[in-house]
């Protein structure tokens, strides 16, 4: 998967892993549901961590690949994911789950210049559409340099976009907006 996303298989594994536990979450015991979670999490802080520690420069800002930046944008969405998976049936996001969001969106926003953003349009629909509102900025201007990019009438970046603004609004997920909405986007 490194050659055609640009992420390290490991994180594609553990995000279809993640998928997999999401679709099946009605027949899965809690005990047995929350231990797939957490060691889906566990492998995550692990490479993330691995990752950074890897990619550290001397001034504390990352130093990476294009491949190294888009798999650690790809890894911490995915904990965005499985923390989000962990939220009370109220709707209301754990604590970690913020702290994964808060991460992500900052590492989303110091994307290199190199780095080709439409190929992000999965990590930025997740991690995007639980953005507090004091986030919200930073999900726009990755988007406005997307379009800034190329042609964003091409692609998924638009409707990505609107699923997220949707879930901005009506303070909703990504599945919910894509439901209400009928637009079901292939994030890729």
């Amino acid at each position: 998967m490194t050659d055609v996303m640009g992420c390290e298989n490991w994180i594609m594994e553990v995000i279809g892993d993640l998928a997999t536990l999401d679709s099946q979450r009605a027949s899965l015991g809690l005990d047995e549901f929350e231990e797939s979670r957490k060691s889906a999490e566990s492998c995550l802080l692990d490479g993330i961590e691995a990752m950074k520690r890897q990619n550290a420069s001397n001034n504390g800002q990352l130093e990476c690949s294009t491949s190294e930046y888009v798999s650690l944008v790809f890894a911490e969405s995915a904990l965005v994911w499985c923390r989000f998976l962990a939220t009370s049936p109220d709707g209301l996001l754990s604590a970690g789950c913020e702290a994964a969001v808060a991460q992500a969106v900052e590492t989303l926003s110091q994307a290199p210049e190199s780095t080709p953003l439409r190929g992000l349009v999965w990590p930025i629909c997740i991690t995007g559409s639980l953005a507090s509102k004091g986030q919200q900025h930073l999900i726009r201007e990755v988007m406005d340099r997307i379009a800034g990019q190329a042609n964003t009438s091409f692609g998924n970046c638009g409707p990505v976009m609107e699923i997220i603004k949707h879930c901005w609004e009506a303070q909703v997920d990504w599945r919910t907006a894509m439901a209400c909405n009928s637009n079901y986007v292939l994030l890729i």
